[in-house]
């Protein structure tokens, strides 16, 4: 792994070592206990984030780790599952309303809701400012994780399977931290005060301040 992809791997890694990934579950706990009046689906929109963007950073890690041939396709999808988690991550940190927009389109997912109206993942990355950045990659990595012609046709080389390896990951680490920095400062405003006593999230309910150790 060069220089560049190793930094984004140890950034990564970093976030569950230095007790900033502890700190963020503890902030979802609190909100979800003390959501405050109509505000459930926010803290249930930041809390499915939050799973997911864990979930498939540690299902990348451990793909990359357990080194089996022919795995370059499945660390695609999983980095291509972090870019998309990054997108609305920073979709729903642009704004309350974007959201909201999430929640209800979570509500009428499903077949019968093919031909209806949807906010792509494509659609929210140009709203961000992000939209050619999540195009370029989106391509790089759909190219990896389909079986496309070149994939077929060419005669294994591991030597180009462990750049292409190495690269993914890399690219994945880059997707898990952007996420997880928004989220962390998102759901931080709403938790915690800055010398680190938990307060009323701005749509919560009162609580008695107490002490805590927040990570920077």
């Amino acid at each position: 792994m060069n220089t560049e992809f190793a930094r984004l791997a140890n950034d990564a890694a970093k976030v569950g070592t230095s007790g900033r990934w502890d700190t963020v579950i503890a902030s979802i706990k609190f909100l979800a206990q003390n959501p405050g009046s109509a505000n459930d689906w926010w803290v249930h929109v930041f809390g499915g984030l939050c799973c997911q963007t864990f979930s498939e950073y540690l299902a990348l890690k451990r793909t990359y780790e357990t080194k089996q041939h022919g795995d370059v396709a499945l660390l695609a999808w999983r980095a291509r599952n972090l870019l998309e988690l990054w997108v609305w991550v920073i979709y729903c940190t642009k704004g309350r309303e974007n959201a909201r927009r999430l929640s209800q389109q979570a509500l009428s997912d499903g077949i019968e809701s093919l031909e209806g109206p949807y906010k792509s993942v494509g659609s929210a990355a140009g709203e961000c400012g992000i939209g050619e950045q999540f195009s370029l990659s989106y391509k790089m990595l759909s190219k990896l994780a389909h079986p496309t012609a070149t994939q077929i046709v060419a005669a294994p080389n591991e030597a180009r399977e462990a750049l292409q390896r190495d690269n993914l990951y890399g690219e994945g680490c880059r997707f898990f931290s952007g996420a997880f920095n928004a989220l962390e400062r998102e759901l931080l405003a709403q938790t915690y005060d800055p010398v680190g006593r938990v307060i009323v999230n701005q749509y919560g309910s009162q609580r008695d301040e107490e002490e805590v150790t927040v990570h920077g």
